[in-house]
């Protein structure tokens, strides 16, 4: 096998490993070619020379050799891995805040104090609007069948996705919603 396939072997085997290799390692590679521990140390060390004007180099650490980055490179390559400030949303702070100060506090108390509106069953809302007036929020909803829907939403609400259609009962032995959860 010449050096320079042997070289490649050595040098993607370098590069795809997550820890180091030894020469036993590496020369394991090449049990079917019978190369000694000499031919891959020589490859190695011309690997080595190779990389000696490049951003890459072959160093040997206490458990074997590695391919790594240049140290004169290392304030670029270190731009890659920037911590970037986490963003944190208002909802989530407020959250926090009422968690910090309100112990034990329940999901429902936190949406007393954020004013949050949730509702279950819509099946596919198309339209909503909040009446300045009186604050509710109003959606439309796209029905089964025949019908559409126009809902106003309560807290907590179901708007029975698998009990109405419109106004009329899918199955009129269920209780009609909106009903709590």
């Amino acid at each position: 096998m010449e050096i320079k396939q042997v070289k490649n072997i050595i040098e993607a085997a370098l590069m795809a490993s997550a820890e180091p290799l030894t020469l036993k390692t590496m020369q394991s590679l090449f049990v079917e070619q019978e190369l000694t521990h000499n031919d891959v140390a020589k490859a190695l060390e011309q690997l080595t020379k190779d990389y000696e004007d490049r951003g890459l180099e072959v160093v040997e650490v206490a458990s074997g050799f590695r391919l790594q980055t240049r140290q004169s490179i290392q304030p670029w390559i270190a731009k890659l891995w920037e911590e970037k400030p986490k963003k944190y949303s208002r909802a989530l702070l407020e959250t926090l805040a009422l968690v910090a100060y309100r112990q034990p506090i329940t999901r429902g108390e936190i949406e007393d104090v954020r004013g949050e509106l949730w509702a279950i069953g819509l099946r596919n809302p198309w339209r909503m609007s909040f009446d300045r007036q009186t604050g509710d929020l109003w959606v439309g909803d796209v029905g089964w069948e025949l019908w559409e829907m126009l809902y106003r939403i309560e807290r907590g609400g179901n708007y029975g996705w698998a009990v109405m259609e419109g106004w009329h009962s899918t199955h009129p032995e269920w209780t009609r919603g909106p009903t709590p959860i």
